[in-house]
């Protein structure tokens, strides 16, 4: 299975998601939607963690740096969930909502990844990341 077929599955789980935090944000307060929200998906998780060596999968590699590095995507998921709920229980449309807030991440992912990582970009790439940066001022409300 390649990657873009899992980045396919990704998308599908976040477009899902989005959609039902969009329905609950007017029918749950944004700290509660997000507490059930993280104890859900922490149960899943676990049961998962917990399921894999009876299924026959290798024992599960952690490294030092591997949690921290996966505990400090925690607290970020945390505020960026967190974030979403008020955003959406402040009135943001779902579609406008969830493209601006996703253009922005991806652009900020890839800043990150060229100035830190020293990933490379071609210049369609570069033009690429320009024209998001474009759609968002068209996208974003004006007030």
């Amino acid at each position: 299975m390649n990657w873009i077929f899992i980045s396919l599955i990704t998308a599908l789980g976040f477009g899902l998601a989005d959609t039902f935090t969009k329905i609950a944000s007017d029918k749950i307060s944004a700290v509660s939607g997000v507490v059930f929200l993280h104890l859900t998906s922490g149960m899943i998780a676990l049961c998962v963690f917990l399921a894999l060596p009876l299924l026959g999968f290798e024992k599960q590699n952690i490294t030092q740096s591997g949690a921290l590095y996966t505990i400090l995507a925690g607290v970020f998921t945390f505020i960026a969930v967190s974030s979403f709920f008020l955003m959406f229980s402040k009135g943001a449309p779902l579609g406008l909502g969830v493209t601006v807030t996703f253009i922005t991440s991806i652009t900020i992912t890839l800043l990150i990844s060229v100035i830190f990582l020293k990933e490379t970009l071609s210049l369609q790439q570069g033009l690429g990341v320009c024209t998001a940066l474009l759609s968002i001022y068209l996208l974003a409300p004006k007030t």
